[in-house]
């Protein structure tokens, strides 16, 4: 999977240790929590798979990388079909 890249219509909005994202095109709305925040941040085009992982472990400190990966690969599966992101 090539490095995801959020759509630039989505607007985000945050809530204290929430976030909102929103796609006018489809009236989606998807919630985020801390962790959704980090990542979606990452998402930018710039940061693989890889490094998102090794951020978010870092981060929150997640005991396996393997449970992190699978965690992000379903957290990205569920943003690129909604159309939240895109893999650029």
């Amino acid at each position: 999977m090539a490095n995801s890249k959020v759509n630039k219509k989505i607007i985000l909005r945050e809530e204290g240790d929430e976030a909102f994202l929103f796609n006018p095109e489809t009236g989606t709305i998807k919630t985020l929590n801390l962790t959704g925040i980090s990542i979606w941040k990452l998402c930018d085009g710039s940061h693989s798979k890889e490094e998102i992982i090794d951020r978010v472990t870092k981060e929150y400190d997640v005991k396996s990388k393997d449970i992190a990966k699978k965690d992000l690969d379903d957290f990205l599966q569920m943003l690129e079909k909604a159309d939240f992101i895109s893999n650029a």
